[in-house]
């Protein structure tokens, strides 16, 4: 969805490579905007424990928690874990595309 809408996109299997990569991607000057962090990530590091990472090395960190686990309190209380937006599964990719810009644009 992002990349068909001109969005450079980086893929991870979990919330350990997901750090790795937002290392990396600071590191050679071209850090990512945003981040969407699955909430269940399963045998790995999911959404909260990532972002809870991920806070104290950049605080300015632009996260979405993307979840079909509605009924998780960091879906209802996103901003309580440092995510700055909350889409719920399944999206469609307008959602998506909104979110972003308005969080982009702020």
């Amino acid at each position: 969805m992002l990349s068909h809408s001109g969005y450079e996109v980086s893929l991870s299997k979990d919330g350990a490579e997901a750090l790795k990569k937002h290392a990396e991607a600071k590191a050679s000057g071209r850090p990512f905007a945003a981040v969407i962090l699955d909430l269940t990530i399963p045998g790995g590091m999911g959404g909260r424990e990532t972002m809870e990472t991920l806070l104290p090395i950049d605080p300015g960190v632009i996260g979405i928690v993307s979840s079909g686990y509605t009924t998780d309190p960091t879906m209802a209380k996103f901003k309580q874990y440092g995510f700055r937006g909350v889409v719920r599964k399944p999206y469609h990719r307008r959602q998506l595309l909104s979110m972003l810009h308005d969080l982009l644009e702020a």
